[in-house]
Formats: C-alpha cells, sequence, structure tokens
C-alpha cells in the first residue's frame, strides 16, 4: 500500500495593497501586517499594507481631486430618472394580466 502524501505546504498567503487615486500601492512606509482566521489562527487570510498619515493624506488629496470631475455632469438627475421610471412604469401597467 503507497505512503500517504505528506501535507502540502501552506501557500503564501495574498499581499493586499491599498487603492489610491485610482491605483493598488503599497504602504509608504512599507509596513504589512497579517490577518488570521478567528477560527484557526493558523490559517493567515492575508497580508495587507499597514497604512500610515502619509497614505491617509494622499487618499485624501486624491479623493479632493477627483471630487469636481465625479460631481460634474452629466449624470440624470434624481426627478428626471424617477420621472422616467414613473412614466414607464404607468404606461406597461395597462397591459399586465387581469388589467
Amino acid at each position: 500500500m503507497p505512503e500517504p502524501a505528506a501535507p502540502a505546504a501552506p501557500a503564501e498567503p495574498a499581499v493586499h495593497r491599498l487603492f489610491i487615486a485610482g491605483r493598488w500601492v503599497e504602504s509608504v512606509s512599507g509596513g504589512t501586517f497579517e490577518s488570521v482566521n478567528p477560527a484557526d489562527t493558523r490559517d493567515v487570510v492575508g497580508r495587507f499594507q499597514a497604512g500610515t498619515a502619509a497614505d491617509a493624506a494622499m487618499a485624501i488629496t486624491a479623493a479632493d481631486t477627483a471630487l469636481p470631475a465625479w460631481r460634474a455632469p452629466p449624470h440624470p438627475s434624481v426627478e428626471s430618472s424617477s420621472t422616467g421610471s414613473g412614466r414607464s412604469w404607468r404606461s406597461t401597467r395597462s397591459a399586465w394580466p387581469g388589467r
């Protein structure tokens, strides 16, 4: 009878980066921390960037820079989209069975 295979070495946990200014980046400090499965603390779920005040400042600056473009039209207004939905609903409800 063949010997059972030795258990495989655990895979290296994924390293997750910070999402700042539309890019995945490492922390300015280069520091990371591991997150473990609370049900089995031997199970490392992943390694994450240890964000610093400098990382937060970069993210805030990126958000401030992006806000005007994000806020600017074109986008449907709440009034026009809700009115349009209402008209569409009213125009089709007479076609429902039993009407």
